[in-house]
């Protein structure tokens, strides 16, 4: 298999490029583009070769430059290339599984958080995280990228929605309204335990934080969206909600959905995707 990351912002791509050459990560690859619009077949890859520091380093890539493009500039004129690019488009035109890491406010990073009382000073947040003073232009982003993330999923794919907001507007809001707009798209079970918030369970709560759980409590709880019962095949939550009394990190939310083959379900249905979450 192979891993396609996507960002808009080149300094993280080469983020992400040092740490798959620090671990010889050799079946991903990158591409610089907006992820409400990206499209596998009109792709930007990002070379994954670290930028030339020396003269010898410089000339090197030069020649290798040279050697790549003889070598289809040959499988052109032998009219192996029109195979290869119609393989390459194949290959990249629908994914098994999708990760939307949307942008947020970060309002549950703590760490994020504290280096404003730290470092930064709170009168720098409107400026490092614009989102706070434009609420309704984030939530279109965090729309569009759902959807455009979807649209790259093949037909019984999983896709994952994240944020490091607590904020329902950011995050089962997003959800619901997805999922009254997106007739294929239905949730899906998480492949893991969740638990409520029941009336007595703060003392032990506060013995999970302190590592004093034991191995059958569950590291989260379910979103906003199933409070009442879980939306997932077999009693399952598909929607979890991470935060740093439960689960010792910093607040986190995930929801899991499906694409459903066509004819399946209907617009404004809450369904559960056939899945079991394995």
């Amino acid at each position: 298999g192979e891993v396609v990351g996507v960002d808009i912002a080149e300094p993280r791509l080469a983020a992400c490029r040092t740490m798959l050459n620090k671990y010889s990560v050799t079946n991903a690859r990158l591409s610089l583009g907006d992820g409400t619009t990206w499209d596998p077949q009109a792709a930007t890859w990002f070379d994954l070769e670290p930028p030339p520091r020396g003269r010898g380093q410089r000339a090197r890539k030069r020649k290798r430059d040279v050697a790549v493009a003889a070598a289809a500039a040959v499988a052109a004129e032998s009219g192996e290339g029109a195979e290869v690019v119609e393989e390459e488009a194949e290959r990249f035109r629908t994914f098994d599984r999708v990760l939307v890491d949307a942008e947020c406010t970060h309002d549950a990073s703590l760490r994020h958080i504290e280096k404003f009382g730290s470092q930064w000073g709170w009168e720098t947040l409107g400026g490092r995280v614009p989102w706070v003073r434009q609420e309704e232009k984030l939530y279109e982003l965090q729309v569009a990228l759902l959807r455009n993330g979807f649209r790259v999923l093949k037909d019984g794919g999983s896709l994952i929605y994240s944020t490091c907001s607590l904020c329902r507007s950011q995050n089962e809001d997003i959800i619901a309204k997805f999922l009254k707009s997106e007739p294929r798209a239905s949730l899906e079970a998480l492949p893991l335990p969740l638990r409520r918030q029941l009336a007595g369970e703060q003392q032990h709560a506060d013995a999970v934080v302190a590592g004093a759980a034991e191995s059958s409590v569950s590291p989260a709880r379910p979103g906003l969206l199933e409070v009442d019962r879980p939306l997932g095949v077999g009693g399952r939550y598909c929607m979890a909600r991470f935060d740093p009394r439960v689960s010792g990190t910093s607040g986190l939310f995930i929801a899991r959905l499906r694409r459903d083959a066509p004819t399946s379900t209907e617009p404004g249905d809450f369904a559960a995707g056939s899945g079991d979450g394995t």
